[in-house]
C-alpha cells in the first residue's frame, strides 16, 4: 500500500446514502463502504439508479499528477508550525463566488472547503467547510489541513444538494488564534461531487496587509464569478 493510499484511505458513507451514519445493517450489507483512494472504486457500491461512467470529465494526467504532488508534498511537512512575525494589518479578506458543477458522479449534490495558505505551501486556517461524512472527500484539503485544527465551527453546512453562491470572510486570524503577518498568502478552493475521485481545486494568490484591493479572476471548472477583496481595518 502506498503512502498516498494510507493518507486517504478511510471508512466514509456508502455511495448514495445520506450524510447520517450507517446503521449496523447498512454496514453490514456494505462492509468495504469507502475505501476510497483516488482513481479507486475499491469499496464502491453503486446506487441502484446509477448510470454507465464516472458522471462527468476526469481529469487529465498532468491535473492529477499536480493534485498528487499536493498531497504528498504535505506528508512531508509539520502543517501545524503557524505564523511567525509581527502581527500584520488588522482587516478582512472577503470572497465571494459560485461553485458550479463538473459533471462529478453525484451531480449537482457537492461539498467543498475554503482555506489560506502561506506563500510556502504552509497551513494557516479554514475558513468555511460544507461537508460532515463526506469532508474526507475533499483529498487536498484533508492532507494539506493542520490536523489539530479540526474547524468544527467554520462547517457551515453537509454536504449541499446543489451548487449556491458562497459568500466568505475571513478575519486574517491564524488557526492559533493570531492576527497573520503582511505578506503573501493563497486561496485554496477545493469542490467535489464524487467519492471516489478527485474533485477541482482553484488557487488565487493575494496579499494581506497595505492598501485595499479587489480581484475577479478568471472563472474556473468549479469557481465562477469570483470577487476576492481586502478590506484594512482602523
Amino acid at each position: 500500500m502506498t503512502r498516498a493510499v494510507r493518507l486517504i484511505l478511510c471508512i466514509a458513507c456508502v455511495a448514495g446514502c445520506s450524510d447520517d451514519a450507517l446503521d449496523a445493517a447498512e454496514q453490514a450489507t456494505y462492509p468495504q463502504a469507502g475505501l476510497y483512494a483516488p482513481g479507486s472504486m475499491l469499496g464502491y457500491q453503486p446506487p441502484p439508479d446509477a448510470g454507465p461512467g464516472d458522471g462527468g470529465r476526469g481529469l487529465t494526467e498532468e491535473e492529477q499528477r499536480e493534485l498528487q504532488d499536493a498531497i504528498d508534498s504535505a506528508g512531508k511537512e509539520n502543517r501545524c508550525v503557524g505564523v511567525d512575525g509581527a502581527e500584520g494589518t488588522p482587516g478582512e479578506l472577503s470572497v465571494s463566488f459560485l461553485s458550479a458543477s463538473y459533471d462529478g458522479f453525484y451531480a449537482p449534490e457537492n461539498c467543498g472547503a475554503v482555506w489560506i495558505e502561506d506563500e510556502a505551501g504552509m497551513y494557516v486556517a479554514t475558513p468555511v467547510l460544507w461537508a460532515q461524512i463526506r469532508v474526507r472527500n475533499l483529498f487536498v484539503w484533508d492532507a494539506r489541513r493542520c490536523r489539530i485544527d479540526w474547524p468544527l465551527d467554520v462547517v457551515s453546512s453537509a454536504t449541499l444538494a446543489k451548487h449556491e453562491t458562497h459568500d466568505v470572510v475571513w478575519d486574517g486570524m491564524s488557526h492559533e488564534g493570531k492576527r497573520v503577518p503582511n505578506g503573501n498568502y493563497v486561496l485554496n478552493i477545493e469542490i467535489t461531487e464524487d467519492e471516489f475521485n478527485y474533485g477541482r481545486l482553484a488557487e488565487y494568490p493575494f496579499v494581506w496587509g497595505g492598501s485595499a484591493f479587489t480581484m475577479t479572476p478568471p472563472d474556473q471548472d468549479s469557481v465562477k464569478d469570483l470577487r476576492i477583496a481586502f478590506t484594512p481595518r482602523p
